[in-house]
């Protein structure tokens, strides 16, 4: 669990979450900035890049719906023991179940040591 719990953190979608609060913030600070300025053509340029961000707010947001569908559905304990439980099962003499076998917990060293 611990294994699964460390490969599911997913560095681009909190890099996603990080750039929309970014750009709320950005936004936020642009609002204020028009209703303390007076100049008009300063305001059209705060209208023009207030609108931009909120373009790339979208973009961003439909980034992260994307990531978030892409990540793997939740594991619990009993999925995880299942699936190992099932290894036990297979035939050690089969060419498939020896590279199952290996890239399972190849990957999971490999996980490990990345993380």
């Amino acid at each position: 669990m611990a294994i699964y719990r460390m490969s599911s953190k997913n560095g681009k979608l909190d890099e996603l979450k990080k750039q929309l609060t970014d750009n709320q913030r950005k936004q936020s600070n642009i609002i204020e900035a028009i209703a303390e300025c007076d100049n008009k053509d300063m305001r059209q340029n705060f209208y023009t890049k207030l609108s931009k961000l909120q373009e790339e707010q979208k973009g961003i947001e439909k980034d992260i719906i994307l990531e978030e569908k892409a990540q793997p559905s939740y594991v619990n304990e009993s999925h995880i023991k299942f699936f190992l439980k099932s290894l036990q099962k297979g035939d050690i003499d089969d060419i498939n179940y020896k590279k199952i076998l290996i890239n399972v917990f190849v990957n999971a060293i490999i996980s490990m040591m990345i993380d």
